[in-house]
């Protein structure tokens, strides 16, 4: 693509976005799940590009990339009228008769440059953030992970029209044709050096940049670390991504009283051996230990009790003056003020009537006196309540 093809298209979305139509919410969150629904149906191409591009596996594609995407537009999906939604201000004094607030609106028409060490990620995040603020956007990939930028560009062209979103590929000529375009905000990503160009470039129109670069990352380990946990998470954001991460550790200052065993500690990852874990034995426990579990509770509960009962009555006030005389206040302990859920096994019995073991779930109907006696001091009381003799 030409610088007049280029600056046709940067026309366009500017046309397309005085009309106004990006401004509505219900547009932005159609848009996002158009993006979303898009992307599943072109995952596995996603994750072979990943795969020629940088040899990444299907579970490194997912967990440093796609899964960050998908992380990203449920975010947005979920928060978009709360980040929309105008934020009230309090309004100085001479402006007393006024109300003032902030209102977040979209800057226009935005340009997003990624780089080639994290393809569909660096793309997709800062697109999906500029789509739910209500931004027409131009994506330029690298051109240096060449099969990304095919289904990404695939992607786009079949899911959005030029006018809202459009993809630029190509190398350099490309991306100073889009430097020098009257944006409305550039986001970019990628090297210091490119992004002294981008910042001179964008302040012949005064756009607002964001540039995202790189540097160096150290790793400090110091006399108190835990050398091998430090060796783990050193060799784990170095492999990752073939170690082509902006942050990752690129040189490390370890104390020299330190430096020996880091330096001879075992490989952080072949060592370590992953046992398989057998969920059905998980489930029979966890069945196991809520039936022991439900069976203390209804020793101690099981006893029948009503509210006519004399001895229940006996117990009631016994149990009033033993809280009175420790200071916990009027607890009441019959099931008809106490109870909240009250769970029922009926046992037929032959000749008689059925017998019926009853587990009772209270909570005191009471609400706390002060802010500090909150629902753990409640929750204390309830605990007590149930050690009490009359539930023995």
């Amino acid at each position: 693509m030409d610088a007049n093809q280029i600056k046709a298209l940067v026309q366009e979305q500017k046309v397309f976005f005085a009309t106004n139509a990006t401004r509505s919410i219900m547009f932005r969150k159609q848009m996002l799940a158009k993006l979303k629904t898009a992307i599943r149906q072109n995952e596995s191409r996603i994750i072979a590009a990943l795969y020629a591009d940088l040899n990444k596996s299907r579970a490194e594609a997912y967990m440093s990339e796609i899964g960050l995407v998908y992380q990203a537009l449920t975010y947005m999906e979920k928060h978009i009228d709360q980040l929309s939604a105008p934020e009230k201000v309090r309004t100085p004094l001479f402006l007393f008769k006024a109300k003032s607030e902030i209102r977040h609106d979209p800057y226009g028409c935005v340009l997003v440059v990624s780089p080639w060490n994290y393809p569909f990620l660096l793309t997709m995040q800062p697109l999906i953030e500029a789509m739910a603020a209500g931004n027409t956007v131009i994506l330029k990939p690298s051109d240096y992970s060449a099969h990304t930028t095919a289904v990404i560009a695939r992607l786009i062209e079949e899911t959005f029209a030029p006018a809202y979103v459009a993809v630029v590929t190509g190398g350099r000529q490309e991306n100073e044709a889009l430097f020098h375009q009257p944006f409305d905000y550039i986001f970019f990503t990628g090297s210091p050096a490119v992004g002294k160009l981008c910042m001179q470039a964008a302040s012949e129109h005064l756009v607002p940049v964001t540039l995202e670069l790189g540097g160096k990352s150290p790793a400090i380990v110091d006399e108190s670390a835990n050398i091998a946990l430090a060796a783990r998470r050193i060799v784990f954001g170095k492999f990752l991504n073939a170690g082509q991460t902006c942050v990752a550790c690129d040189h490390v200052y370890v104390h020299e009283s330190k430096m020996p065993a880091l330096i001879h500690h075992p490989p952080a990852f072949g060592a370590r051996r992953h046992a398989r874990v057998d969920w059905q034995d998980h489930q029979r426990k966890a069945f196991r230990t809520r039936t022991r579990v439900f069976e203390r509770r209804k020793s101690r509960l099981g006893r029948p009790c009503g509210r006519g009962d004399t001895q229940n009555r006996a117990d009631d006030l016994a149990a009033k003056r033993r809280n009175a005389r420790h200071g916990r206040g009027n607890l009441r302990t019959g099931p008809a003020r106490f109870a909240v859920r009250e769970f029922r096994n009926t046992v037929p019995a032959a000749g008689a009537k059925a017998a019926s073991a009853r587990l009772l779930l209270v909570f005191p109907q009471r609400r706390p006196h002060s802010l500090r006696e909150g629902k753990h001091a409640v929750w204390r009381r309830v605990h007590q309540q149930l050690r009490a003799p009359s539930f023995q």
